[in-house]
């Protein structure tokens, strides 16, 4: 999810959101994009920050990281458990950081950035 966000500059909510449905083929250019609705939410209250629809260009990262979601959940490209996120800084993501921290000092012999 990070990997994703920072390569496509979406934003944590819409991130969370993100369905496979926005997902729009592009033939021409052998990819996909996704354009996330201006409101996102069931409540009506979210979505993208300027209330217009938003075209998202999948760079080869983030592309990457879309295809290893694949298939994985039918509605939502990210997911924990088979639910939707809520939020990206839940116990799952900082026992993740926490992990990959400790890799990143056994590898380099000192603290994670």
């Amino acid at each position: 999810m990070a990997l994703f966000k920072v390569n496509t500059g979406v934003r944590e909510q819409e991130v969370c959101n993100l369905k496979w449905d926005w997902e729009v083929e592009i033939p021409e250019l052998d990819t996909t994009v996704f354009v996330i609705p201006a409101i996102f939410s069931e409540d009506g209250l979210s979505g993208v920050k300027n209330r217009e629809d938003r075209l998202v260009v999948l760079n080869a990262v983030a592309r990457s990281v879309v295809d290893a979601r694949r298939g994985k959940h039918p509605d939502y490209v990210f997911t924990y458990r088979r639910k939707k996120l809520d939020s990206m800084n839940n116990t799952a993501w900082q026992n993740a950081r926490k992990k990959a921290a400790g890799k990143y000092k056994e590898r380099f012999g000192k603290d994670a950035p």
